[in-house]
């Protein structure tokens, strides 16, 4: 049961390794459906799998918007998942955008159940960018989200491959049921209501790697509040496996960078762990080859 459970959740890595063909985003609001299907999306609904994505008149504008869930069936938790292009082949595209802007609701079962928007650009068969939030918090009400995309050259884009997916982060039966609806997704700049804390340098904060999708070295901020406390920041695989130490030390408090080099591990997603006395914070990074 447990390689059954791991099996389920690879195929979303899996796609999300295979590359793309995407642009701006066509059905963008998710207005239009074909056999329970939101068209130009391809989602996990298969025959014998769970119908996981479906169509709710729970909207942000429009008539209907994009509910993905997850789903326990015999002690397995089944996760959905959905991805742009009628095939699962993304849509073309032909600027730089700065980010991926959407509104999403998050009703979640367990602490570690969250809401997951990758982005990732390509120009040829070459990931060019890329960019990926995870949503922890739940959200009663339509929520802005905006995930920042971060380019690692100058070249412009032909294709973006977009993935949403709700999930368990333990991959715990218990998180079955609980969904995101999503609405209104489109490219454009960064958009963002929360203000930069500048006038405590010192919080306790685990930034996002950069860049991220990455090959093979990545750089990771973090910001300690207190001096003489132990911090440790470490690496773990999709089933909680530590596999590297970055920091294991006394810190004075401040803000400090690491480099992470993954060249030893297989392409996947990876989860880094910020921990100093009783605040930790975690978040995903991805490894693309």
């Amino acid at each position: 049961m447990k390689n059954l459970r791991l099996l389920l959740f690879l195929p979303v890595i899996v796609f999300f390794l295979i590359g793309s063909t995407n642009g701006q985003v066509p059905n963008n609001s998710f207005e239009e459906w074909e056999n329970d299907e939101p068209v130009n999306w391809f989602s996990s609904n298969a025959e014998d799998y769970p119908t996981l994505v479906t169509r709710t008149d729970d909207a942000h504008s429009g008539s209907f918007a994009l509910k993905i869930e997850s789903q326990q069936i015999n002690g397995n938790l089944f996760i959905g998942y959905i991805n742009n292009g009628a095939d699962g082949n993304g849509t073309p595209v032909s600027e730089r955008y700065e980010a991926l802007n959407l509104y999403y609701k998050l009703m979640k079962n367990t602490v570690s159940t969250y809401f997951w928007a990758i982005v990732s650009i390509r120009a040829g068969e070459e990931s060019i960018g890329g960019g990926a939030v995870s949503i922890f918090d739940a959200q009663d009400n339509f929520t802005h989200l905006s995930v920042p995309i971060m380019y690692v050259d100058e070249r412009v884009p032909d294709n973006v491959t977009i993935f949403f997916w709700v999930g368990d982060a333990q991959l715990d039966p218990a998180a079955g049921g609980s969904f995101a609806v999503i609405d209104d997704v489109s490219f454009g700049d960064v958009q963002t209501d929360v203000e930069n804390d500048v006038n405590n340098p010192t919080a306790f904060k685990l930034e996002q790697n950069f860049p991220n999708p990455f090959n093979p070295s990545t750089k990771i901020k973090y910001t300690v509040p207190a001096s003489g406390e132990k911090v440790t920041l470490k690496v773990y695989n999709v089933l909680g496996n530590e596999l590297a130490t970055l920091v294991d030390d006394v810190k004075s408090a401040g803000a400090y960078e690491v480099n992470f080099n993954a060249s030893s591990l297989t392409s996947g997603t990876y989860f880094y762990k910020l921990q100093t006395g009783n605040l930790v914070e975690t978040k995903k990074m991805i490894y693309l080859k």
